[in-house]
């Protein structure tokens, strides 16, 4: 009899250990299934973002992946990591960036699929990195995982301006600035570069802003000069006109300006993979300054997109 009860009794500790552990697991099990901030799921699912197509090759770039749910509350998530979170629709909004670059501060990416660059109060656009973006809609069902592919584009599209000086000492310049007008400071990720302002102005009824962007350089000994910008696109409602303005040591300056608007026409439109080139010769002789500006020809460099 002592037998049968001892029997009996490590038979019912066995079936209570084990109702603890299953019902122990259980628990566990629903309470690690937690939201990419660390708030508790209660209807997960799983998912896994993987980005394609990406053409900056830096080993280092930084990649922010951001999900959006309908009542706007955002999460930061890691490409090609499978991740739980709450069953729902989001918009998942990617950027690539090299390493050691930045966009500007102010500069947005926003969930709405805008790109916008920041100005300052006279419409100068802050020099861009090149940079890269993605986004599309994910759904999220309740014990169900999903993969979501997303093809990265650029968001820049570089333009280079090579030239020469000619008719004056190169040892006596002390730099050349190098600006463009007419350009966008917004774009769509999966559309089209915006022409007019965000924001109306009131002195403006169309909102068709001309922005611009400059660089200084300084030519080699021969004379030559280069310099370049990566653009969010060209304001197509507006003007392109290309000045380049040449200050002496002694403060004497000369400036050529050129409408380049027919150059830059398919700027939004053609691939942003490929850089834009313009070519401009300026004479500084004794007859006053000159100069001609045309598209790039074969001879020049033919590498890809810029730093």
């Amino acid at each position: 009899m002592n037998k049968n009860r001892t029997g009996s009794f490590r038979i019912s500790l066995i079936c209570g250990l084990l109702l603890a552990v299953v019902t122990s697991c259980g628990n566990d099990d629903y309470k690690s299934i937690y939201n990419p901030d660390g708030t508790a799921s209660q209807n997960p699912g799983m998912f896994t973002i993987n980005l394609k197509g990406s053409t900056i090759t830096d080993a280092d770039a930084k990649t922010t992946v951001i999900l959006t749910s309908a009542d706007n509350k955002s999460y930061a998530v890691t490409p090609s990591v499978a991740t739980n979170i709450e069953a729902g629709t989001y918009t998942v909004t990617a950027v690539k960036i090299p390493s050691g670059s930045l966009l500007p501060e102010g500069m947005s990416v926003t969930s709405a699929g805008l790109v916008m660059e920041p100005s300052r109060s006279d419409n100068k656009l802050s020099s861009l990195p090149i940079f890269e973006a993605a986004q599309e809609e994910l759904n999220v069902q309740y014990n169900n995982s999903i993969t979501k592919n997303m093809a990265l584009k650029l968001m820049t599209r570089r333009l280079i301006v090579k030239g020469a000086l000619v008719g004056a000492d190169p040892a006596a310049i002390k730099d050349i600035d190098v600006t463009l007008s007419g350009i966008s400071n917004v774009r769509l990720i999966n559309g089209d570069v915006v022409t007019k302002s965000i924001i109306p102005r009131s002195d403006n009824a169309a909102n068709i802003v001309s922005y611009y962007v400059d660089n200084a350089t300084q030519p080699a000994s021969d004379g030559a000069f280069n310099t370049s910008f990566n653009l969010l696109g060209i304001n197509t409602d507006a003007t392109q006109i290309l000045r380049i303005l040449v200050t002496f040591g002694n403060g004497k300056t000369f400036t050529y300006e050129q409408n380049v608007s027919t150059l830059l026409a398919s700027f939004n439109t053609s691939s942003y993979d490929v850089s834009l080139r313009l070519d401009a010769i300026i004479n500084l002789g004794i007859d006053g300054i000159s100069g001609t500006i045309t598209g790039w020809t074969p001879g020049w460099d033919e590498g890809g997109m810029g730093e």
